[in-house]
């Protein structure tokens, strides 16, 4: 790689950071927030199901986009769109502001998702993948904390607004990159899809990809945005002792990408998500039984993979040519999920017990597994 595509590397590790920090900081915010506003626990899933929608949505039409201009300018777009939602917040006078500006919140994490999840599937290999998903972690592990300081030292709006700051920070230094023209892969080079024969392509097996993105982001979104309030309000934690738990698992993560990112020289991508899943359903298992930051932690590092592997398998299992369709189909396909699954365990939660998170996410982990054995031996039948 010359010296502009490493640069180009870290602008996508940037951006997946800053994606990652809209992602890890509702979950930590929320018990305050409802306490202000004077909103019951499930009226969260609204919040939940309005950025999934415009997450869902501005990634499905991922293709004309990246066919109409560059990855990068979507990219900028997104952090932009995800500062307006983020100052919006620290102004919201009721849950009605909240949720308009949590849609732009959702338009951007969907424009950057899309863009850099492209990028970097067309350009890099497993390895960088994984790596540049470690940053969105690292970028959600961040978050907990400030979130949770602010808490302790002012309100969650203070919060809010320093998170608008570092999306700020991150638009100036993307648009300093734009300008010297350091990204190298623009959507004009992208071939035309209809042209390219696939290497599974049978509708079958595109949904079976597409249902794996589904269950997967549904798995990591219900986790990250309800352990907060199990450990506060099934398990008795203080504000600060439940932070921990978020802290832990969104660090797990960025550990996780990084260390299966070196071991992917080594493994398959299916062999990776096989052996991460393994470890998050064991992991989930003790957890349903004692509040353990070390089961929470193996659990983020178990699921840490998955995505990323997900992701890149995509080029080795059907066809290169038809990268930008199928990148943003599965994006959406991982909005949907959060939409449904998240806001579904939250209505579980509230109705049954806050304790059955654990068992619904051991199962559908079991579903993700499954899903991805079958479509490696059917990619191992069709050479």
């Amino acid at each position: 790689m010359d010296k502009r595509m490493y640069i180009a590397l870290v602008m996508a590790f940037l951006a997946a950071m800053a994606m990652g920090i809209s992602d890890g900081a509702l979950g930590v915010a929320w018990p305050a927030i409802r306490l202000e506003l004077g909103l019951p626990l499930e009226w969260a899933t609204v919040l939940i199901i309005t950025s999934s929608v415009f997450y869902t949505v501005v990634s499905s039409q991922s293709g004309p986009m990246l066919r109409r201009t560059a990855p990068e300018n979507i990219t900028a777009l997104g952090i932009l769109s995800i500062a307006i939602g983020f100052g919006g917040y620290v102004l919201a006078p009721n849950f009605i502001m909240l949720a308009v500006f949590t849609a732009f919140v959702g338009t951007g994490t969907g424009l950057i998702d899309t863009s850099v999840n492209y990028y970097m599937a067309k350009s890099f290999s497993a390895r960088h993948m994984n790596w540049m998903h470690s940053f969105w972690g690292l970028g959600a592990s961040i978050s907990p904390i400030v979130m949770t300081q602010m808490i302790l030292l002012f309100n969650w709006r203070a919060g809010y607004g320093g998170l608008a700051a570092f999306q700020l920070a991150a638009l100036v230094v993307i648009f300093i990159s734009i300008a010297r023209k350091v990204w190298k892969v623009s959507g004009g080079e992208i071939a035309d899809e209809d042209s390219a024969a696939g290497f599974l392509t049978k509708r079958r097996h595109i949904f079976a990809q597409l249902f794996s993105f589904f269950l997967q982001s549904g798995i990591e979104g219900s986790i990250f945005f309800w352990i907060t309030s199990i450990m506060q309000d099934s398990r008795g934690l203080s504000v600060a002792a439940s932070g921990v738990y978020a802290t832990v698992y969104f660090a797990a993560i960025v550990a996780g990408r990084v260390a299966f990112g070196y071991l992917a020289k080594y493994l398959s991508n299916a062999q990776i998500i096989r052996i991460g899943l393994g470890l998050a359903i064991v992991s989930m298992g003790i957890m349903a039984f004692v509040s353990s930051p070390i089961a929470m932690f193996a659990a983020g590092f178990g699921l840490a993979p998955v995505f990323p592997c997900l992701m890149h398998e995509t080029k080795g299992r059907f066809a290169p040519n038809a990268l930008t369709k199928l990148v943003g189909y599965q994006i959406a396909a991982a909005g949907a999920g959060v939409a449904v699954i998240s806001p579904a365990i939250g209505l579980l939660l509230s109705n049954i017990s806050l304790e059955a998170l654990f068992p619904a996410v051991i199962v559908l982990m079991a579903l993700v597994t499954a899903a991805n054995e079958w479509l490696s031996r059917q990619a191992r039948a069709n050479p």
